[in-house]
Order: structure tokens, then sequence, then C-alpha cells
């Protein structure tokens, strides 16, 4: 598991819920986070789950337990970043600026085996609301970096992809043939203007078929519908041999 690449190629073998997990919890130890979970902000009624700190999770079972029995989500610097801002942060910047009762939680919860983190949100239909969380059980000397943070979080975003698709079976998707062209080309990592210059169209050509993209496939960033392209088998790697 040396590259991005063959973690994601992981992911893509499991067969059920419980594999994928697994595979998960093996990838994130791989970047130095041994304590993984998946859980729900929101009820997800696309996915049938409720509201839950921990659907799937190695956390401990008494610190999962005595932050239901309690609904610590309310003074959890961490959960209240993720409804707030709803972008992927480390649990250190959440808790700066934090309250009294939120800094004693992060305490608790160090003792509880979870000592710093990265919280991920994953955002859906209708408003729903997921999120991937991975913490350490022992203090990690590792610096925290936005190559870590991004790491991390295209890592959850095709696991999310692939616990969808495993959950229920996602509707055929039909592209336009320059939508195609669009979403492998940015599978390759190009930008808008690259895409632009390859295709001979602008770049508000580009953006239009993006927007055109994310309705198709029900998702709202580049990172989520090629995650989402890659699992439905649209982004073909032989479609760049061609074109090059």
């Amino acid at each position: 598991m040396k590259t991005l690449q063959d973690q994601v190629a992981l992911l893509n073998e499991a067969c059920s819920t419980e594999t994928l997990f697994a595979k998960l919890v093996q990838i994130m130890g791989y970047n130095g986070y041994d304590k993984v979970s998946y859980g729900c902000a929101t009820d997800c009624p696309s996915l049938g789950l409720k509201k839950k700190h921990g659907h799937a999770s190695n956390f401990s079972e008494s610190w999962l337990k005595h932050y239901a029995e309690f609904d610590l989500s309310g003074i959890d610097p961490v959960h209240i970043h993720l409804v707030e801002k709803r972008t992927p942060a480390f649990w250190s910047t959440c808790e700066e600026n934090a309250s009294t009762a939120s800094r004693q939680l992060m305490r608790n919860a160090a003792d509880a085996g979870l000592n710093g983190g990265i919280i991920i949100p994953l955002c859906d239909v209708g408003g729903e609301l997921s999120m991937v969380s991975v913490s350490n059980t022992e203090v990690s000397a590792r610096e925290e970096t936005y190559e870590t943070l991004a790491a991390i979080n295209l890592i959850s975003t095709y696991f999310y992809q692939n616990y969808k698709s495993l959950i229920k079976k996602p509707d055929p998707v039909y592209l336009s043939p320059r939508e195609y062209e669009v979403i492998n080309w940015a599978a390759e990592g190009k930008t808008d203007s690259e895409i632009a210059a390859i295709t001979n169209i602008s770049t508000a050509t580009v953006r239009y078929h993006w927007k055109n993209i994310f309705m198709k496939l029900n998702v709202f960033s580049r990172v989520s519908a090629v995650s989402k392209a890659v699992q439905l088998q649209l982004v073909k790697p032989q479609y760049f041999m061609r074109k090059k």
C-alpha cells in the first residue's frame, strides 16, 4: 500500500460493508491512525441509518456508550466543527477557542485512547451528513500536514462511495461524450483550464459540464465525482492511452 492508488484499489476489493470497514482500518493504520469510526451526524434515510456516532468503529465501546448516553455531541468541538463548517480538519484545529467543557471532553477522549485525530465530513443529498473520524491510541509525534489531511479525505471519500454502493444498488448513470471526457481527464489530475485546452472548449464550458456531472452523479465536489465515477467504472484508464 505504498501509494494512494494502492489504498483505493484495496477498498474497491471489498464485497461487504464489514470487509470494507476492515480494509479502511488497515489503510488508516498505514497512514498513522489506528482508531477509525464511521458515523452519521444526521439521520441518513438514503442509507437507512439513524444519527449515531459510530455505525462502524473500533473506538472504545465504553467511550461510544458514554458519548451516546450523555449525548456529548453538543459540547464536542470536533462534532461542532463538522456540523458548522463541514470541512476536513485536525481535531487540534477544532479545539481552538473551545469552551472549558469541550476541552474537558477532549481530555476524557484521550483517556479513552483517542489522542488527537482528523474529522472528515461526508455530505450527501437532502442535507444528510456522515463522517469518518480517525485517531491514535498513543500520543502521536506525527506532524499534522495538509498532505496528510488531503490523503485521509480522499480515502474517506472512496470508502463512503463504496459503502453506499454496498448498501444499495446505484441507479445507472449516463454521461454525454463530453462529460465523459471531462471526468476522465479530471481523474488524470487535469485542472479545468487544462481540460479546456485538451478538449478545445472554454473553461466556462468545462464548468458547465461539471454542473451536469454533479447533478447526474448526485455529488457536490470534484473529488466525490471522480470517486463515484471510479466506483461506477465510468473512469477508464485505457481512455488516456488513446487520447495522449
